[in-house]
């Protein structure tokens, strides 16, 4: 079933995907398959050199992070502001599924982060 057709209209600039996972520890949430009657350019980045890349902009992670969050309808620490944007054209259970998905993995990450400061603090670190 087709769900959303990924296509580019604007010229030399392709659509972006797999940037959910990129950002945030969650499972890619989609795939894609390329049409058979025409060209493909697929550009993939090895986690080593998207380390390196994200290390050069910091300042830029914060905000396509929260620009992402916006658009599920979460704050910075994963809690609900408002229902979202869903302008993707996934259908609202495919919405809420990844909506979910990222709340847990934050909520996931805040704890262990909260966990090893106890841990630190506890040894005298």
């Amino acid at each position: 079933k087709i769900k959303r057709v990924v296509r580019h209209d604007v010229a030399n600039m392709a659509p972006v995907l797999g940037e959910l996972a990129s950002f945030f520890p969650v499972v890619q949430p989609m795939t894609v398959r390329a049409r058979s009657d025409g060209d493909v350019q697929l550009l993939v980045l090895s986690r080593d050199d998207s380390n390196d890349l994200f290390d050069s902009y910091l300042e830029e992670i914060t905000r396509i992070c929260c620009n992402i969050l916006h658009t599920f309808g979460l704050d910075r620490k994963g809690h609900d502001i408002s229902e979202g944007v869903d302008d993707n054209g996934a259908d609202n259970s495919d919405f809420m599924t990844i909506k979910n998905s990222i709340k847990n993995a934050m909520a996931k990450q805040q704890y262990e982060n909260l966990r090893k400061l106890c841990s630190a603090a506890k040894s005298g670190d």
